[in-house]
């Protein structure tokens, strides 16, 4: 069973994911202010991210993957929350690395695939149907709170 402290923080992560899967679907636009939140910081990173492009070495790759991290993202922010109820730095980090692992096919495919997948994204039931999917999915970090995963 988790803590009541570690209950409340997943309990508060769940409640973001539904925020963030609403926005996404297009019923929740005032969520982009939560993003605005880090765009000063982001106006100050951008010009230096953008001096690396076109990235042609490992190294720059790295630089620009570093300043690209700091973009206000709320699926990023979301997991940042969650990572907080872990408890420890060391599985809150762990958190993070495996969130960012589990992103880099998404990332290729965009890549890979930039104005098919920007094209299907502009899509209303497209982004409906990607809000959905974190909405349902929004409960599982109490469920996993809760002893859901052995």
């Amino acid at each position: 069973m988790g803590t009541p402290n570690r209950l409340v923080m997943s309990t508060l992560g769940a409640l973001f994911l539904v925020a963030v899967g609403l926005h996404i679907a297009g019923w929740f636009p005032r969520f982009s202010r939560i993003e605005s939140l880090g765009r000063p910081l982001w106006r100050r990173l951008e010009p230096h991210g953008r001096r690396l492009l076109p990235v042609q070495r490992l190294p720059q790759a790295w630089l620009f993957g570093l300043i690209w991290g700091w973009l206000p993202c709320g699926l990023v922010y979301s997991a940042l929350l969650y990572s907080l109820t872990t408890e420890s730095a060391w599985r809150g980090g762990l958190f993070m690395l495996f969130f960012g692992l589990g992103t880099l096919p998404m990332l290729f495919t965009v890549g890979v695939m930039a104005s098919r997948v920007a094209a299907a994204l502009r899509r209303p039931y497209v982004r409906r149907a990607a809000g959905l999917m974190i909405v349902a999915l929004a409960p599982v970090p109490v469920w996993i709170t809760q002893g859901g995963v052995a």
